[in-house]
């Protein structure tokens, strides 16, 4: 088997993501004609009746679509009202006697902290450290302790996922709670890749044989067993030395999915090319105009990007890296990412890219290939631009 442990890892995550937060449910029946509309004060929702199994016979779901995201202050001020749900103009649910909140960080928390290196099962104690759930009587909705209220301001998260049920017979998955205040937090992150040098990298292609990347006339006794196989291509790069040794494209493209971080594998034109690693931690800079990232940086707010970008470049220390060609990806503020590959510096479309920016973007680069002493290397290390706000307001 050529999966490393870290995949193994990772493939054993995604299993049992399904159970992260609360039994999963059977899907019965979806009927996307049996809408209602909820609104609770400052919200107003629109949401869909899907009918679930449950523990205790059938169990009446209703989920936002798409998504809902409720701004925490929003949140804050309709606690104390009276929620209503509305379908084809009747009110229904009006004999509402418990409503029991449940908060619970979002499934995205786990996954950055996986993505920083937390083990897995840390990663979903941490996540659920904050978790909490209010089960009340309408007369406790009107009268709603204080305490109660900052227990909610003082454990509720950005982006903290928030149900409801009804009288323990209706489920509402509601909505993420937004606070407007905090910093905003990039889809994609980067790490500084550690300078541990091996001398093979075994790649699994999307499609095609799985390929390894090696000195051929060193490492026999590995390159044999590979050479044996009648499986696996064999690229014969001088030398070779790598920072990662193992990349599986079909579980980083899977990945994408959790992380939405676009995986950092060669392109195919630069299988053959050797991976540059004459440097040190921290010694790389990507600068674009007065910005820089290494291999991230400060969130920059999106006025003062618009007026001080210019032209893109990488710097190890003082020496100036001539980039070839990368790729460029730019989450939007609902995490949507478009990917382009840049061959021409030269051409103004790169500068066009930035011009759609919004409040809030991650502008992402990898894959990318440099030219040092008239030699083309490929380069390991991503980078990433965060705009959006920094700092909580005070």
């Amino acid at each position: 088997m050529k999966s490393t442990p870290l995949i193994l890892v990772f493939l054993l995550f995604q299993m049992s993501t399904l159970n992260l937060f609360g039994q999963e449910k059977e899907v019965v029946e979806i009927n996307l004609d049996t809408s209602a509309i909820l609104h609770w004060g400052q919200v107003s929702i629109p949401v869909s009746k899907i009918p679930t199994k449950g523990i205790e016979g059938k169990l009446i779901s209703w989920s936002p679509l798409p998504p809902a995201y409720i701004p925490l202050n929003d949140l804050i001020s309709s606690l104390k009202e009276r929620i209503f749900l509305y379908q084809k103009n009747k009110e229904i649910y009006s004999d509402i006697k418990i409503l029991t909140f449940a908060f619970k960080n979002s499934s995205n928390y786990v996954y950055k902290l996986i993505a920083k290196g937390v083990p897995i099962e840390e990663a979903k104690e941490q996540a659920s450290a904050n978790d909490f759930i209010l089960k009340l009587t309408a007369k406790d909705l009107k009268k709603l302790s204080e305490v109660h209220i900052q227990k909610i301001i003082n454990n509720v998260k950005h982006q903290t996922n928030l149900t409801i049920h009804i009288n323990n017979r209706s489920y509402i998955g509601f909505a993420f709670i937004i606070d407007e205040n905090a910093p905003y937090e990039a889809p994609a992150i980067v790490n500084q890749r550690p300078l541990i040098l091996m001398d093979f990298q075994l790649l699994e292609p999307l499609v095609g044989p799985i390929i390894l990347r090696i000195d051929t006339t060193s490492n026999k006794r590995f390159l044999n067993y590979y050479k044996n196989d009648g499986q696996t291509k064999i690229i014969h790069i001088p030398n070779f030395k790598t920072t990662n040794s193992t990349i599986d494209e079909k579980n980083e493209k899977d990945l994408e999915k959790i992380l939405t971080l676009p995986s950092s594998y060669p392109s195919t034109e630069t299988l053959t090319l050797p991976e540059y690693t004459d440097y040190l931690p921290k010694s790389l800079q990507l600068r674009l105009g007065q910005f820089m990232a290494s291999p991230d940086g400060d969130n920059i707010p999106l006025a003062s990007f618009k007026s001080k970008k210019g032209n893109l470049s990488l710097w190890q220390n003082k020496t100036q890296l001539n980039i070839k060609q990368f790729r460029l990806t730019i989450f939007d503020q609902e995490n949507n990412a478009k990917t382009y590959w840049i061959k021409n510096l030269k051409n103004q479309k790169l500068q066009s890219h930035f011009d759609s920016l919004t409040y809030e973007n991650a502008i992402y680069f990898d894959k990318i290939v440099i030219e040092k002493n008239k030699f083309e290397y490929y380069l390991g290390q991503p980078f990433l631009f965060k705009i959006g706000k920094a700092h909580l307001k005070k």
